[in-house]
């Protein structure tokens, strides 16, 4: 018998346990950070519509997002949701303009990010990059 092999029940668990991890920390981290709380007020109905802004990355809460989501902007509001593999746990989002409040334009280096608060009181805290805003300044209060 060799001893270098793995045993056979580990090979065959470890997709499941993988899977199941996978899906746990997803769950996970749409709570800890807010996604969740936000699907709740703010849960997007229908297509999104405006300029798409893809593989963005972005934060929710102390959650970091990087390169997974996707956001549209549009008069509107703010349509967001996740790449595919980290879906679980959160669901696309649309926040409208009057539901952002508290907007601080942050600089780190080169990169130029925008902070808000969405909903009153506030539900959660967002940091988004300041491309997404440009071309909304009539509906969008702020930086």
């Amino acid at each position: 018998m060799d001893k270098s092999a793995p045993p056979v029940y580990f090979v065959v668990l470890f997709p499941f346990l993988f899977v199941g991890m996978w899906c746990f920390v997803s769950l996970a981290i749409s709570m800890l950070g807010g996604w969740r709380r936000l699907a709740e007020s703010f849960p997007a109905r229908g297509e999104p519509s405006g300029k798409q802004f893809s593989m963005q990355g972005g934060k929710v809460g102390q959650a970091n997002y990087s390169g997974c989501l996707t956001i549209y902007s549009s008069p509107e509001g703010l349509y967001l949701s996740i790449m595919f593999p980290f879906r679980l746990g959160h669901p696309p989002l649309f926040i409208p303009w009057d539901a952002i409040h508290n907007v601080k334009t942050r600089r780190f280096l080169w990169v130029e990010s925008v902070t808000f608060d969405v909903g009153s009181p506030s539900i959660a805290r967002l940091q988004l990059p300041k491309k997404i805003f440009e071309g909304h300044s009539n509906v969008w209060r702020g930086a």
